[in-house]
């Protein structure tokens, strides 16, 4: 296993940090002790042949499934074991394969459910309307300005289940903006996309992590262009990081090349 990276300037804590993460199923072992560190405003990739644990991994980092051992950190804070709605709560989106959003709602009504609420939401203010409308301006401009990043400008009047599969997932990206996230797990954002919507996709992660400072752990199997736009790469098989590093480090390692083959 190479050289584990440090925080971004090398003080403080890592964004976010898993140590000797353990999860079983039955008496299956899906995670044997995984460690890994995530630096401030990075992107990171998690790459693995089917099966070697990473979506297990991701689960049990966003609070999807408990783990069984182990300790999982959010910039320094222990979150381990807390459930996902509380862990979103402390700043980290976890997206999906298949995008979730709301198939009625238009993409900027998706965009504002992400922003959180309002205190006009609340039935006893909701009448005195002053109490309010400077909450709901502020969130209309901030819907506007994450989807204008994410390149769905034009459709943010169209409902989700109109959008392309590759805007239903800058859709996500743009919910992950909105609502502020520190730490970002993406799993296969740019599956059955299209290799041009898939390089807009990445360069909106890279523009994210390069000025908002979030950071990023995602799962992609399109390796030809998602390693371009990593800063790091962490290879597992058998529920263990066998390997980290640059990419060209990482694919370069024999370990790597015996989890893909099967040596």
């Amino acid at each position: 296993m190479g050289e584990t990276g440090t925080a971004t300037g090398g003080a403080g804590a890592p964004a976010l940090e898993a140590i000797g993460v353990r999860k079983l199923f039955g008496g299956l072992v899906v995670l044997d002790g995984v460690d890994m560190r995530l630096e401030a405003g990075r992107v990171h990739q998690l790459i693995g042949p089917n099966g070697s644990g990473k979506t297990t991994l991701i689960n049990v980092v966003s609070g999807a499934l408990r783990a069984d051992g182990g300790s999982v950190r959010l910039g320094g804070e222990e979150i381990t074991g807390m459930p996902m709605l509380e862990v979103s709560r402390r700043g980290l989106a976890r997206t999906f394969q298949i995008p979730q959003s709301f198939a009625m709602l238009t993409a900027r009504e998706n965009v504002l459910v992400a922003a959180g609420e309002n205190r006009g939401e609340s039935y006893r203010r909701a009448p005195l309307r002053r109490l309010w409308t400077g909450d709901e301006a502020r969130a209309m401009r901030m819907a506007a300005g994450a989807l204008s990043a994410s390149g769905l400008a034009g459709g943010a009047a169209t409902r989700s289940d109109s959008l392309s599969g590759g805007q239903r997932k800058l859709l996500e990206l743009a919910k992950a903006r909105v609502g502020g996230a520190r730490v970002i797990l993406m799993d296969e954002p740019i599956a059955g996309v299209n290799p041009t919507l898939a390089h807009r996709i990445f360069e909106d992660i890279r523009a994210m992590a390069s000025a908002g400072g979030a950071t990023f752990l995602i799962i992609e199997h399109r390796l030809d262009i998602s390693l371009g736009y990593a800063d790091r790469v962490f290879a597992m098989d058998r529920g263990r990081i066998v390997a980290e590093g640059t990419a060209g480090e990482v694919m370069a390692d024999r370990r790597v090349e015996e989890a893909y083959l099967g040596r």
